[in-house]
């Protein structure tokens, strides 16, 4: 009697392991991929690699990164966008603001905008001609154009770089010429050559002006 009631005790403990040993091992066993094959957590030894089994229990690896340190596949879109397409971020005037010349123009005193396409009905001009002249800013817009005698209430008479944009990352002056040629510079006091910009910037914005299918001429960098 004895040494059935102590087989029967044995038997009263093993059953319940052998129960908790098949829930466990039952999981990582049977793991089938969606075409029926294993899932591949078994090693050639026979055992299981804990990196290959990591994205099935939850784990997480470090992500893979490129040569820019950021996560391959990542959206950079947002990024590139809040760039200005490399001209740099957005910031307030160099200078001191006027009477009125805070005011934003719009499309109604002829501001055309662009991130692709040429501008339309632009006048044609050559370098240094002031009737001819146009204001440009880059902002979140891409860029801004107007032509500088626009009348306007401000102590010049005209609309000035911050009547275009509050904020930028480059402005200055741009001569629209025939066969969609342009001729730029970084002529401005509160968003150009006098605030501070650098000539990977400037790099980038005659860079800009060719993405929208204009032949550029870009005056040299600190100069008008």
């Amino acid at each position: 009697m004895r040494a059935t009631s102590k087989l029967l005790d044995s038997f009263f403990w093993l059953v319940p392991l052998l129960l908790l040993w098949a829930l466990l091992a039952a999981p990582l066993s049977g793991l089938k991929t969606a075409s029926g094959q294993n899932s591949g957590l078994e090693t050639a030894s026979g055992g299981f690699a804990l990196w290959q089994a990591a994205p099935r229990l939850g784990f997480q690896g470090s992500p893979e990164k490129n040569a820019s340190g950021e996560p391959v596949g990542a959206n950079t879109t947002g990024d590139v966008a809040a760039a200005n397409w490399g001209t740099g971020p957005v910031r307030a005037p160099a200078r001191a603001i006027l009477e009125n010349e805070g005011v934003l123009i719009d499309a109604s005193h002829g501001l055309q905008s662009r991130t692709s396409g040429l501008f339309k009905d632009v006048k044609f001009g050559e370098h240094g001609d002031a009737k001819t002249t146009y204001l440009y800013t880059v902002d979140e817009r891409g860029i801004n154009v107007i032509l500088e005698k626009t009348p306007f209430p401000t102590p010049r008479g005209n609309v000035v770089h911050s009547n275009i944009s509050s904020e930028a990352s480059m402005g200055g002056e741009a001569w629209f010429g025939p066969n969609n040629s342009v001729t730029i510079n970084a002529g401005s006091g509160r968003f150009g050559d006098a605030a501070g910009i650098t000539s990977k910037q400037w790099d980038a914005t005659a860079k800009l002006w060719e993405s929208l299918g204009y032949k550029v001429n870009a005056v040299p960098f600190g100069k008008r």
